[in-house]
């Protein structure tokens, strides 16, 4: 499995709301995207926090990564948070997330799209339900907050994300990310062929 990070802040700040992470293990993935409200130092903060805690936490199921991360960060304005855990021996993916976040699969000539629930990590939530899928070969993935357009034309990179994963996620943001906020991808692609 291979994957990429990229970010951006709103332009004219030095400080990034938005952040994206990954903890990798022998048999596990864990990937993760936050969005600290707003954008600016509090924003940042937010996310900082809830970053420290996933990866203080990265061995619990999702829910209860989500949920004790709604606790420990309750003092911050709160963020958006996406979570997908890959186990890689059985290729399959979990994603669980609350607020403006999203998971995209390409797989043949679709995309699989997975919302998260309503709510703020930080301000209470309601319970998330996980959505499971088997992975292929091949499959692409962008976990994206709601800094950058979920309506990526892929046609536009040829076989970019299949040969270059570093430069195609920074092409997300170029060509995806909205003007009025900060930005954050993680693209990865299962057994990708070259």
């Amino acid at each position: 499995m291979d994957i990429a990070v990229a970010k951006r802040p709103l332009a004219g700040w030095p400080s990034c709301g938005d952040d994206a992470r990954y903890w990798r293990d022998e048999e596990r993935v864990l990937l993760c995207i936050v969005d600290g409200l707003g954008h600016g130092p509090e924003a940042e903060e937010a996310a900082q926090a809830a970053m420290a805690y996933v990866e203080a936490h990265r061995h619990e199921s999702l829910p209860e990564i989500l949920a004790g991360c709604d606790r420990a960060i309750h003092h911050t304005r709160g963020v958006a948070m996406g979570l997908a855990r890959v186990h890689l021996r059985r290729k399959k993916l979990t994603f669980a997330g609350v607020g403006n976040t999203c998971l995209l699969i390409w797989r043949g000539a679709q995309w699989m799209r997975f919302a998260s629930a309503n709510g703020i990590i930080g301000a209470r939530f309601r319970r998330v339900s996980p959505e499971e899928i088997r992975l292929s070969a091949g499959d692409l993935g962008i976990m994206m907050t709601d800094g950058v357009s979920n309506q990526i034309d892929l046609s536009r990179y040829g076989s970019l994300p299949w040969q270059d994963l570093e430069a195609f996620a920074q092409r997300l943001l170029t060509d995806w990310a909205l003007p009025g906020d900060d930005a954050a991808v993680i693209s990865f692609r299962i057994g990708a062929e070259r």
